[in-house]
């Protein structure tokens, strides 16, 4: 839909950036496939939000997160 945009990026201090910013958390997640692409649906009550995944990149991303975790001490 937005494709042709550039990511849409934040100042210090504004977006999500903002000292009260916080996570949101879904009342359901679910995984789901569409044409074949897998895609993580989020459920906030009245809307929900449908997002592309890559399940090897994310399995990088999450490993790497996991690495610096177990690095600090969490």
């Amino acid at each position: 839909m937005h494709r042709a945009l550039p990511p849409r990026s934040f100042g210090p201090g504004s977006g999500a950036n903002h000292p009260k910013s916080v996570p949101l958390d879904p009342i359901a997640t679910r995984v789901e496939r569409q044409d074949g692409v897998p895609l993580l649906l989020l459920d906030f009550g009245g809307t929900v939000m449908k997002i592309r995944i890559a399940p090897e990149q994310l399995r990088q991303d999450l490993d790497a997160l996991s690495g610096s975790e177990s690095q600090q001490g969490i």
